[in-house]
């Protein structure tokens, strides 16, 4: 168990103010009942149920709820009936009414279901950061509040998941993309008939299959082209393309340049001239390049 809390901030960087923190704390039998609040955002999670108070009422919640109860706002919680354990943080400042407004975090609301391990392992970062010999670094800290306040927002509107079959396809794709390959092939994979599986996979991952294993050759292939000890001919057939013109035109509309003019701008930014050019060209999600 981890609990400190006191009137002089533990941290105070400003934009982001820690006054204190508790991690798995043990409280007996009874209910806490503040109607002004503690004059700062209170973020708190339940790991036995207990009775909460929010924007909706008093209710006996589960395991596993949270709340953000907002600077002003009154407190209410506990268990009657039984001994319960809660982990809080109580902070505040303009960083995380900025993130609260950015990501959409709901205040004064109970959230049910956020994992516990996770809701754990973010407070015992903050907690390692607070606790340096050498002080805390308000850009590590204001990060790790900004992922909690990010993994609250996925919970709340999670992406919706792929079908295991597309996956499937996806990481084949993404390990063998060099190969030659048809739709046809991919939806037999799949299970699915050509039409119903190029709707799903553009609905799921925004564009149709095979412009998906272009854009991994593509990736790949300026990857390659850094290295100045490969030809352009070599960096294209290993990235799956034969035919080193095609190659060239559907690099220029990807990038915007002919491989040779894409590299030599990589090349010159090296020598200490402007790049023209990010310093590596856009990748699907899931792509891995060794090296």
């Amino acid at each position: 168990m981890i609990r400190y809390l006191s009137e002089k901030p533990r941290f105070d960087g400003g934009d982001l103010v820690i006054r204190g923190l508790g991690i798995r704390e043990p409280m007996r039998a009874g209910l806490v009942d503040r109607p002004a609040g503690t004059g700062d955002r209170l973020l708190m999670y339940f790991h036995s149920a207990c009775q909460i108070a929010d924007a909706d009422g008093r209710e006996l919640r589960p395991p596993g709820s949270l709340v953000l109860w907002p600077s002003g706002g009154g407190h209410f919680y506990g268990n009657r009936a039984k001994r319960w354990v809660h982990s809080w943080v109580h902070c505040d400042g303009r960083a995380l009414a900025r993130w609260h407004r950015e990501e959409g975090v709901p205040e004064n609301r109970v959230i049910e279901g956020f994992p516990q391990a996770d809701f754990e392992a973010q407070l015992r970062s903050i907690h390692r950061e607070l606790s340096r010999p050498d002080g805390a670094d308000g850009v590590i800290l204001g990060n790790l509040f900004h992922n909690l306040y990010r993994g609250l927002r996925r919970h709340l509107r999670p992406l919706p998941a792929a079908p295991a079959a597309l996956e499937a396809v996806r990481l084949h794709l993404e390990e063998h993309f060099r190969a030659p390959v048809a739709v046809a092939e991919l939806a037999q994979w799949a299970g699915y008939s050509v039409p119903h599986f190029t709707a799903l996979w553009r609905r799921q991952y925004g564009v149709a299959p095979l412009r998906f294993l272009i854009r991994l050759r593509l990736s790949h292939a300026a990857y390659l082209l850094r290295d100045r000890n490969l030809s352009i001919g070599e960096a294209a057939s290993r990235s799956g393309f034969e035919d080193l013109y095609y190659f060239s035109r559907l690099f220029r509309r990807h990038y915007g340049d002919s491989p040779r003019a894409w590299r030599r701008g990589q090349w010159e930014g090296a020598a200490g001239f402007p790049k023209r050019h990010a310093p590596f060209p856009w990748a699907p999600p899931g792509e891995n390049v060794s090296g």
